[in-house]
């Protein structure tokens, strides 16, 4: 699960300080999502943007 300190994280003997994306398991991911301390890393693509791109194919 990849995601996205919000405060400083211990990841594997490592600090991950504010704002940058580390990788850990599901169960971990979601027990810091949980506390706080990290957020679910989104990809740039949404559904928005893939409406968007299918209807100027479409054209």
């Amino acid at each position: 699960m990849k995601l996205k300190a919000i405060t400083p994280q211990y990841v594997e003997g490592r600090l991950v300080p504010p704002g940058k994306q580390f990788e850990t398991t599901a169960a971990d991911g979601a027990r810091r999502v949980e506390e706080g301390g990290a957020k679910p890393e989104t990809h740039t693509t949404t559904k928005t943007t893939k409406a968007k791109a299918s209807a100027e194919a479409a054209q």
